[in-house]
C-alpha cells in the first residue's frame, strides 16, 4: 500500500508547493515518466484482469507458434503486434504491459504539458486512470494514451492527423472510435449549416460501421462479453469518474466567455461534454449499459484533466481562493487513493502487496 500511496503524495507537493516550471524541468520530467512507466509496466500479477491478460497473451503465443503468423489472431492489430514484438523477444506478458504503458504515459505527460497546472492533473488522475485503469486495462490504456496524442493534433486544428491517431488508436482498442464525432468541432456549432453537416456525418458513419465486417465483428464481440454471458455488468465506480467528467463539462459551459480559447477549441471540449452526457444518460436508465459506459467515458479524459486544471481560475465564484482550490482537489485524490487502497476488497485481494519483476513483495 506504502509503494502506491507515496508517488500521489509527491506529486500533490509538487502541485501545491511548486510552480508549472518544476513540471518543465527535464530531469524531473523523465523521472517521473520513468517511474510511472516502469512501475506500471514491470507489476506483476497486479490487477483483477492478470489472469486474463496472461491467459490471452498465452492464446496469442500458441495460435502463432503453431501457425507461424498473425492472421487469424482474434485481437486489434496494434495490440496483436505489440504481443508480437514481445513474444519475439521472449519478454512474455511483461514485455506487453511495458510497452502498452509506455504509449498510455507518452499520451498523457504530452497532453498535461499543455495544462496550466500539469502536476495538479498528474494528481487527480493517479487514482483511477493510472492506479486502476492503466493497470487493470492495459489494451484500452494504450488507445487511451494515442487518444491523448490525436486529442493535441484536433486542438490544433488538424484534423487529418485527429482521424489517423484515432484509427491507430481503435485498432489497439476498439472502443476509441467513441472519440471519432469530435471532427465536427468547428468555430460555429450552433449555426444550421453545422447541424446539417454532423446529421451528414453521423448517417455516413453509421453506414461505414454497418458494412465494415471488421467494426461489425468488434460491435458483436463488445455486447457479447457483455450481455449474451448472461452475467449483467455493473459498474460501481461510475459515478465516482462520470461525475467529475460532467463538472468539467458544466464548469466550461458556464465560463466558456472567461477561458480566453478560440470558438474552435471551445467546440472540441462541448462536443465531448455532450458525448459524456449521452454515455452518463444511458447508464442512468439501464445500468446494464453502466460498465460500456464507464470504459467509454474514459476516452474523455482530455476534458476531465482540462477542467480540473482551470477550476482554481474561476473558485472565487465560489468563495475559494484559487491555493485553497488546489489543496481540496489534491485533498480529494488523496483520500480517494488512501480509501481505496485501504478499504476495497479488489485492492486488498488484487493490488496488495505491489509486485514487480524486477522486486517481488514489497
Amino acid at each position: 500500500m506504502f509503494l502506491y500511496f507515496v508517488p500521489v503524495f509527491i506529486f500533490t507537493c509538487f502541485a501545491l508547493f511548486t510552480s508549472r516550471d518544476s513540471f518543465s524541468n527535464r530531469c524531473i520530467f523523465y523521472i517521473t515518466f520513468f517511474y510511472l512507466v516502469f512501475f506500471i509496466g514491470l507489476r506483476n500479477e497486479i490487477g483483477t484482469d492478470w489472469d486474463l491478460i496472461y491467459t490471452n497473451f498465452l492464446g496469442f503465443q500458441s495460435a502463432f507458434e503453431s501457425s507461424g503468423e498473425l492472421v487469424g489472431v482474434k485481437t486489434e492489430p496494434i495490440y496483436t503486434l505489440i504481443s508480437f514484438l514481445s513474444n519475439t523477444f521472449n519478454s512474455s506478458i511483461y514485455g506487453v504491459n511495458l510497452i502498452c504503458a509506455l504509449i498510455f504515459f507518452i499520451g498523457f505527460f504530452r497532453f498535461i504539458s499543455t495544462l496550466k497546472r500539469p502536476w495538479l492533473a498528474l494528481v487527480f488522475a493517479y487514482p483511477y486512470y493510472i492506479l486502476v485503469a492503466s493497470i487493470n486495462f492495459n489494451r484500452q490504456s494504450a488507445a487511451i494514451g494515442i487518444v491523448l496524442l490525436a486529442f493535441i493534433e484536433l486542438l490544433n486544428n488538424k484534423k487529418f492527423n485527429f482521424i489517423l491517431l484515432t484509427l491507430l488508436a481503435s485498432a489497439t482498442h476498439f472502443t476509441a472510435l467513441i472519440t471519432l464525432p469530435l471532427i465536427l468541432s468547428s468555430d460555429s456549432i450552433f449555426s444550421k449549416r453545422y447541424l446539417a453537416k454532423t446529421l451528414l456525418f453521423l448517417l455516413l458513419f453509421a453506414l461505414i460501421f454497418s458494412l465494415s465486417g471488421y467494426f461489425s465483428l468488434k460491435y458483436n464481440s463488445l455486447l457479447g462479453n457483455f450481455f449474451e454471458s448472461g452475467i449483467i455488468y455493473v459498474s460501481q465506480g461510475l459515478w465516482l469518474r462520470v461525475v467529475p467528467l460532467l463538472a468539467s463539462f458544466a464548469l466550461i459551459l458556464t465560463f466558456r466567455k472567461r477561458l480566453n480559447i478560440s470558438n474552435y477549441i471551445e467546440s472540441v471540449y462541448i462536443i465531448s461534454g455532450v458525448l459524456v452526457s449521452a454515455l452518463a444518460l444511458i447508464a442512468s436508465v439501464n445500468e446494464s449499459f453502466s460498465t460500456i459506459s464507464d470504459r467509454l467515458s474514459a476516452y474523455f479524459l482530455p476534458l476531465l484533466l482540462y477542467g480540473i486544471t482551470i477550476f482554481p481560475d474561476f473558485s472565487d465564484r465560489f468563495n475559494l481562493r484559487a491555493n485553497l482550490a488546489t489543496f481540496l482537489i489534491c485533498l480529494y485524490s488523496l483520500g480517494l487513493t488512501f480509501s481505496w487502497l485501504a478499504f476495497s476488497y479488489y485492492a486488498e485481494n488484487f493490488w496488495i502487496p505491489y509486485k514487480n519483476i524486477l522486486f517481488t513483495n514489497l
